[in-house]
């Protein structure tokens, strides 16, 4: 089986910067001990994986070394990127990743130029908003707070 992979420096205008994910398009899913053995494989922070769920969407599934995790944004800016290199998300365009943690709505921008001169794509991602909790301290943290005061 052969398997696209693009490595992609997200938060970054040039190589060997930035922050480094693993993305790998899929035709279906695979087992999920095979996505983790191929992430533990790649041995990046993140693997993105991403299968076509139509109309013009995608579902994405990250995956570090040891675990799956709900939400990684730099594996997403660079899956955005990934599409883009791959000819399937022209620049101007947006699609949505359908993921665990709800939709997550991206796209490319019209390329700047990077530091090397070549055109430098940039991604856009609207993260979700999450509700907060407030919550009282602990007794620990209120003793932990005093020590240092």
């Amino acid at each position: 089986m052969r398997i696209p992979l693009f490595q992609v420096d997200a938060f970054a205008s040039r190589r060997f910067a930035g922050n480094p994910a693993a993305v790998m398009p899929l035709e279906a899913w695979l087992p999920d001990d095979m996505l983790q053995a191929i992430a533990a494989e790649n041995n990046l922070s993140e693997t993105a994986f991403f299968v076509r769920s139509g109309n013009g969407r995608y579902d994405l599934r990250w995956f570090t070394p040891a675990t799956e995790v709900p939400l990684c944004g730099h594996a997403t800016l660079a899956s955005v990127l990934a599409l883009g290199a791959w000819g399937t998300l022209p620049a101007g365009d947006a699609t949505t990743f359908c993921t665990r943690s709800g939709p997550l709505q991206v796209g490319l921008l019209t390329s700047s130029a990077g530091s090397d001169g070549d055109p430098a794509p940039l991604a856009w991602i609207e993260l979700p908003r999450l509700p907060l909790t407030p919550r009282q301290p602990t007794e620990d943290l209120l003793a932990l707070l005093h020590e240092r005061i």
